[in-house]
């Protein structure tokens, strides 16, 4: 999709692809993928990528919503997501199942050297995702993933919320694989801008979190003391009870 505006994709069955299921390039904006479930993929989930710094943030406001994702980066190994948000903001990646990955659950990114007024990517939220056994295939790396989201001050206030998550299972199927290890939430380079809440993560091979808490927010979160499970919503997170298609085992 390229120069597009205001287009639903709904109870899609996308399987067995050589690249990307649902690929967004440059000018998108309003458009929305629900109800869906993509399987089997060479590479991304779903991408959206904007223009090159400078060039215009014409690349935002759009929402994927009770989606399930898995088995992707079958041929793209190094550099695949469920979710891959470049350049572009104000996105919403919500309710939905991503898993089986060689390597990251949702990644957001921008080039480390772009100036804050030139970066797009900001104002994304992700809520209510379900990620599991992620990073199978690679190292370095994180089940939530960013870089150079916000590279200069001022870092604060947050533009980025990730709320209500749970990753399970970041460990590669080859035990020798373990220097740089993969993290649940890895805020890379410029990884700064983002609000953590109410996220839950368990048996990953690296650190549970690894980012900066001076240019981010947290409240809420497995990997700090006082952490309180009754403020997970688990009901809500993952696709929903009608979603169109069986789910897969």
């Amino acid at each position: 999709m390229t120069n597009s505006r205001n287009i639903e994709l709904r109870r899609m069955h996308i399987s067995n692809t050589g690249y990307t299921a649902v690929y967004m390039l440059f000018a998108n904006d309003h458009n929305r993928v629900s109800d869906s479930l993509l399987e089997n993929l060479g590479g991304d989930g779903i991408k959206v990528e904007g223009p090159y710094p400078g060039e215009g943030d014409v690349a935002h406001h759009n929402t994927f919503t009770n989606n399930y994702i898995h088995h992707y980066g079958e041929l793209v190994p190094g550099d695949a997501a469920g979710v891959e948000i470049l350049s572009s903001g104000h996105n919403e990646v919500s309710h939905s199942v991503i898993e089986h990955s060689a390597r990251y659950g949702v990644s957001l990114e921008t080039r480390p050297e772009v100036t804050n007024e030139d970066n797009y990517t900001h104002h994304n939220r992700l809520e209510y995702l379900r990620i599991a056994h992620v990073g199978k295939d690679s190292n370095d790396m994180g089940a939530l993933y960013a870089y150079g989201v916000r590279n200069h001050d001022p870092t604060l206030p947050t533009t980025n919320v990730m709320n209500q998550i749970t990753i399970d299972d970041v460990n590669p199927t080859d035990p020798e694989m373990f220097d740089p290890a993969g993290h649940g939430v890895h805020m890379d380079f410029g990884g700064c801008s983002f609000h953590f809440a109410n996220i839950e993560v368990t048996n990953v091979q690296g650190r549970t979190f690894k980012g900066s808490r001076n240019c981010n927010t947290l409240e809420n979160n497995s990997w700090d003391p006082g952490f309180d499970k009754s403020k997970m919503e688990y009901d809500k997170i993952g696709v929903s009870a009608d979603f169109p298609y069986p789910l897969p085992e």
